[in-house]
């Protein structure tokens, strides 16, 4: 997705919560590129991510939220903290 967007000439931010793996990523797309480590699950995570997504390009246009969290366990045999984790 990420690249598509790049051979369009779109800027894109990467974001992941290890940062090697974002700035992998990010490296090979080239300068088009931010690398963010954040976790979407924590409010300030996201608040930096805007920040910085504005500081360097000016503003969000788009957003690919490609995030997931797989379960081991069946729906229905799921604690509240599963539930919570992947939702």
């Amino acid at each position: 997705v990420a690249e598509a967007y790049i051979r369009e000439g779109a800027n894109v931010v990467i974001v992941d919560r290890d940062s090697d793996v974002a700035n992998a990523a990010a490296d090979r797309l080239g300068e088009k590129a931010l690398a963010v480590r954040a976790d979407i699950s924590v409010d300030e995570d996201i608040t930096a991510i805007v920040e910085k997504t504005v500081e360097r390009f000016g503003a969000v246009e788009i957003l690919v939220n490609n995030a997931g969290v797989g379960a081991t366990t069946l729906f229905l045999e799921s604690s509240r903290e599963e539930f919570e984790r992947v939702v």
